[in-house]
């Protein structure tokens, strides 16, 4: 995934980052706009889905 943007929300004041981002993901409990826009829902902000799909997605 070398050189993309990836990002991930919450909120609708994560739209603009979304925007500008290769990649986007929204959690399950996210903002109904977020989510419209997000190219993939993710679990929510309490079952850790951001580190999930991180473990799952980036290698080091």
């Amino acid at each position: 995934m070398s050189g993309l943007i990836v990002s991930f929300g919450d909120a609708v004041n994560a739209i603009p980052m979304f925007q500008i981002s290769d990649k986007c993901y929204a959690v399950e409990n996210a903002a109904e706009e977020l989510k419209v826009m997000a190219g993939g829902i993710i679990p929510g902000n309490d079952d850790d889905g951001v580190a999930l799909w991180l473990k799952e997605n980036v290698q080091i």
